[in-house]
């Protein structure tokens, strides 16, 4: 048990003066109803928050599919304004220049702060199976693998010195994940509850692509299949949860335990450096579920603004079984969403493009179809 905790802290302690990196982050749409809570109670993309949470599923079941479509906010005002203006748009050319130049001046004002994105992908969060007896002081096994990918596409216009600039952007992550769970039912001390940890086995493929360059070139914008070479890279995470009673569970994870490299084939790389959260889960009756989590925390977010930036508050209640209202504050801006009889799920939040609280908010509706059993 001492060598185990000495290797529990070395690890924890290189977390922590790791720097911030670009994760690989795909979250479910009931989390995001929540806050974006997730890493101390079962969820469909439970494994991906905390691998040690596959002991909170007994027996075997599979989720066949979940498909999440997200939209940002600023793609609503964008379509309005092209509405608004497609006779003057289709027809730039012959306009007055007196008209010409309020419509350039519309697009440099307004427009270029619209970030047009759209997320979506294709999880198939598999199957969990278990728990299997151990012998000793742990008590059971749990095994699961799972699918999940996430697209981010988008576009934004930037002011440029004559004509407005566009900026666009594909991100697309692929995660086949292996995590495996054990529970250990007698814990030392006499200390009250039990005690879970998982190793999630995460192997990673990811490709990119962003172009920026004048609006008067989209004519030519092309994207050729080299662009989107997969860099493609094995990555770990280590997750705990105590659950102290049934009713009050606290989680804590290592995401890129030795941090995960992406190797692309033109040789550049890409790493992803380990980040640390803490959570909580509350269940004070089956109806209503409370959770909190800090994540991708650093040693200096203790004592900077950024500390908001990584809180994630949510709570759901769920007075029939068919229908489910989740809320919360994610990154400190309000979210709310519901489930209905279990296959659909609608979530609005807003989370935070900037470093600071306030700097640069996105919001995004986001809503999923899911099948399983």
């Amino acid at each position: 048990m001492k060598k185990i905790i000495l290797i529990f802290t070395l690890v924890l302690i290189r977390s922590l003066s790791l720097e911030a990196s670009s994760p690989v982050r795909i979250e479910g749409v009931k989390n995001l109803g929540m806050g974006g809570a997730g890493s101390a109670f079962w969820s469909d993309y439970g494994v991906l928050y905390n691998p040690a949470l596959l002991t909170h599923r007994k027996g075997f079941h599979i989720k066949l599919m979940d498909a999440p479509l997200a939209v940002s906010s600023d793609m609503f005002k964008f379509y309005e304004f092209v509405s608004d203006n497609q006779e003057d748009l289709e027809n730039f050319d012959n306009l007055s220049q007196e008209r010409q130049s309020e419509l350039m001046s519309e697009i440099a004002d307004t427009v270029t702060d619209y970030r047009m994105r759209i997320n979506l992908g294709l999880a198939v969060p598999g199957l969990t199976m278990g728990p299997f007896p151990l012998p000793g002081p742990f008590g059971e096994l749990n095994v699961g693998a799972g699918v999940y990918s996430a697209a981010d596409i988008g576009m934004k216009m930037n002011p440029g010195i004559l004509v407005p600039k566009i900026n666009i952007w594909a991100k697309v992550d692929g995660v086949l994940s292996v995590p495996v769970a054990t529970r250990i039912k007698r814990l030392p001390f006499n200390m009250p509850g039990e005690m879970s940890a998982g190793l999630g086995v995460k192997y990673i493929m990811r490709s990119r692509y962003e172009k920026n360059d004048s609006i008067m070139n989209l004519e030519s914008f092309s994207v050729e299949p080299s662009d989107l070479e997969p860099g493609q890279g094995l990555g770990f995470d280590l997750g705990f949860v105590y659950d102290l009673s049934d009713e009050l569970a606290l989680s804590m994870v290592i995401n890129d335990l030795f941090s995960t490299r992406l190797a692309y084939s033109d040789d550049s790389s890409e790493v992803i450096t380990g980040s640390l959260s803490l959570g909580a889960a509350y269940k004070p009756f089956n109806s209503l579920k409370l959770a909190a989590d800090i994540r991708g925390l650093e040693s200096s977010d203790l004592t900077s603004a950024t500390f908001f930036t990584k809180l994630y508050l949510g709570a759901e209640y769920s007075p029939l079984k068919i229908i489910a209202l989740r809320g919360g504050l994610y990154q400190g801006y309000p979210t709310f969403g519901f489930g209905f009889l279990g296959f659909l799920n609608y979530a609005y939040y807003t989370r935070e493009i900037g470093r600071y609280p306030g700097q640069i908010p996105e919001a995004m509706h986001t809503v999923s179809f899911s099948l399983g059993f």
